[in-house]
């Protein structure tokens, strides 16, 4: 069977599949397959398209990142926050990005991708980079080699764009004081607060009113779509108990112990004196080999190795400590000297060595070896890499065995009874709020392929990580279907009442403003929405108390004449509550000297937010000048389909 695999997918299997496909396009089958919007274009950018499918798959691994970052964040906020618009607009944004660069004829080879992939820690092993986990890295995401240092190229090529408009922008001081101004203004104001959600519980709801709201908007009581998987897990946290023996640590110790030893052996050091005679204009050759036969002479005849040394020695550093030069390993040593040394006994002394224009007499004064460990000092060491050893062999025997059975079997029943390992069973979960298993993002592509989802077969092998594999399948499916009104009911008869209180809330907000027009002053306003005044002083732009956008109102009214009252707005707040607010007093910012270390990175701040602001306004300029064309019609379903999911 895995010769059948092998054959379908090389490139004699693929062009059988062709002619296999041929009639099937021929007839109206083609037709059905294409109609798939995730075959259509969403977009078009200078006419690069943008396929439903890459949106869609770019919505979900947005989706799936935020999750992973933020887990306690409610799913379906994020699905409602992450919506296939507003991802588009990225990838057109990007597009017109590569056009510009493209235009301007940057470039980045694949040579540079590569290097700076060879060069990631992400990569490498031991410190050294490692192909095999650049492979298992695009494998997780679903990508091939190629494919991924293309994107990357194309990540590259835009960082080119965005870093030649962003950093090349400045800010001067002049700005900066008129910013800071701006910036650290403060302001003072009075306002009075109705809040929606207090007048709301005044308002009484019957059951028909409910029974009327939900009627009214049973789309938005639709519970998603839920599946549930079957799958086959090989985790190494429950691998099977692995007893190592004191036969099997000695064993392994004794094949270790040549390694051992040649390690030893390289590391080992040996102390040196030497005599040294100079060859060059001050003696002639013939002068010098004289010299050295005087000199080995003597130490025949027993004188003293360091009495020489001093005598004749032409290195005055060691003549004067009887020639001792240190203790070295053979690859700090030049090597005609190594050779000489490291195969001398300990008091040896040598013949003469010529190196670089000098004559050396060397004698081995002492050999420091590295003492080798012991079997007991390894055995903790030894224990575990055997350890290891054995049960990444059994995951790796295990996973090939269910990768093969997985393919061959149109269940997994007989993977499990083979493998030794039980089925699971997932808990329900929709495509937005994975959970378990399902929380994995190779998962859900899996989950998402016509051959697991439309098919029903079981999946390829999955790498969660290392030693950590999983085959799954679809169990089961829940369709998207009505809340019962009973479990929502509480929740209608909160937006029943906040709708009656919004209402009651427009009506008198409209009253306050023509009330305003006609010149009422703050103090009856306040009177006439039946609450108390209130006041905060020394806000600032970032301010949040009372309210973010109380704040920006504030900010937003002119600053008060000499000797009258200050501006007053009435505005309603996101949540429905109604405001009167006023402005009483207005304090200009800059008011601190900023160091010099201070303006410069003040002034740096400033540079990267215009930097940031000149770039939107460039991607604006080349939209302007180029065709980009949006599918509306499409992106409103696909909108529609991603919040069901």
């Amino acid at each position: 069977m895995q010769q059948f695999r092998t054959f379908v997918r090389g490139p004699v299997g693929v062009a059988l599949l062709v002619l296999f496909m041929v009639p099937f396009i021929i007839t109206g089958f083609y037709g059905y397959f294409s109609s798939s919007p995730q075959g259509k274009s969403v977009a078009e950018v200078a006419g690069v398209a943008i396929s439903a499918a890459e949106l869609d798959a770019k919505v979900q691994q947005m989706r799936q990142q935020m999750r992973q970052q933020s887990p306690q964040v409610d799913s379906a906020m994020i699905a409602s926050f992450i919506q296939p618009a507003m991802v588009l607009g990225g990838l057109v944004n990007n597009e017109l990005m590569m056009h510009e660069a493209n235009s301007t004829n940057m470039l980045i080879s694949t040579a540079q991708a590569a290097q700076l992939i060879y060069a990631a820690p992400s990569f490498h092993q031991d410190g050294k980079y490692s192909r095999e986990s650049f492979q298992r890295f695009v494998r997780d995401r679903g990508m091939s080699e190629t494919g991924f240092i293309n994107s990357l190229r194309g990540d590259l090529l835009m960082n080119q764009v965005r870093t030649g408009i962003v950093d090349t922008d400045f800010a001067l001081p002049g700005e900066l004081t008129e910013q800071r101004r701006l910036a650290e203004q403060q302001r003072d104001i009075r306002f009075a607060h109705k809040r929606a959600d207090k007048l709301a519980q005044s308002y009484d709801v019957s059951d028909e009113d409910v029974a009327a709201y939900y009627e009214a908007n049973a789309e938005s009581f639709m519970r998603a779509q839920q599946f549930q998987l079957s799958f086959i897990e090989i985790d190494p946290s429950k691998a099977s108990e692995v007893v190592i023996s004191e036969e099997d640590v000695a064993l392994e110790y004794q094949a270790r112990l040549g390694a051992i030893k040649a390690v030893a052996a390289n590391s080992e050091r040996r102390q040196v004196a030497h005599i040294q005679i100079a060859l060059g204009d001050e003696r002639t050759d013939q002068e010098a080999q004289s010299l050295i036969s005087t000199i080995e002479a003597e130490i025949d005849r027993g004188a003293d190795f360091a009495a020489m040394a001093k005598k004749y020695s032409d290195d005055k550093a060691t003549a004067n400590t009887g020639g001792k030069l240190g203790t070295f390993t053979r690859g700090e040593l030049p090597e005609e000297m190594a050779q000489v040394l490291f195969s001398m006994n300990k008091g040896q002394v040598s013949t003469a060595i010529e190196v670089e224009n000098n004559i050396h007499i060397l004698k081995l004064e002492d050999i420091v070896q590295r003492e080798l460990p012991s079997q007991e000092d390894l055995a903790e060491g030894i224990r575990r890499d055997l350890k290891q050893a054995r049960i990444t062999a059994e995951l790796s025997e295990k996973a090939a065995q269910l990768d093969e059975l997985a393919f061959e079997h149109g269940d997994l029943q007989t993977p499990s009874e083979v493998v030794g390992i039980a089925i699971k069973t997932s808990s329900w979960f929709s495509l937005d709020a994975p959970n378990g298993i399902a929380s994995n993002p190779q998962v859900i592509q899996a989950l998402n392929s016509a051959a697991v989802k439309k098919d029903g077969h079981n999946s390829d092998m999955i790498e969660l990580g290392e030693n950590h594999y999983v085959v799954i399948r679809l169990a089961d499916t829940r369709p998207a279907e009505p809340i019962p009104m009973a479990d929502v009911k509480d929740s209608i008869v909160e937006s029943v009442r906040l709708a009656r209180a919004a209402d009651e809330l427009d009506v008198k907000a409209e009253a306050l403003r023509e009330q305003l027009s006609a010149g009422a002053a703050f103090e009856a306003l306040v009177d006439d929405l039946g609450t108390e005044a209130d006041s905060a002083n020394g806000l600032t732009r970032n301010s949040r108390d009372p309210a973010l956008q109380i704040v920006r109102e504030a900010f937003s009214l002119s600053r008060p004449a000499a000797g009258e009252q200050g501006p007053v707005s009435v505005l309603r707040l996101a949540n429905g509550d109604l405001v009167v607010v006023q402005v009483t007093a207005v304090r200009e910012g800059a008011a601190t000297v900023l160091t010099a270390e201070q303006q410069t990175r003040a002034l740096g701040e400033l540079a990267a937010a215009e930097g940031d602001r000149t770039l939107r306004q460039s991607i604006e300029l080349v939209r302007h000048n180029v065709d980009v064309t949006i599918n509306e019609e499409l992106l409103s379903s696909l909108g529609q389909a991603s919040a069901g999911q």
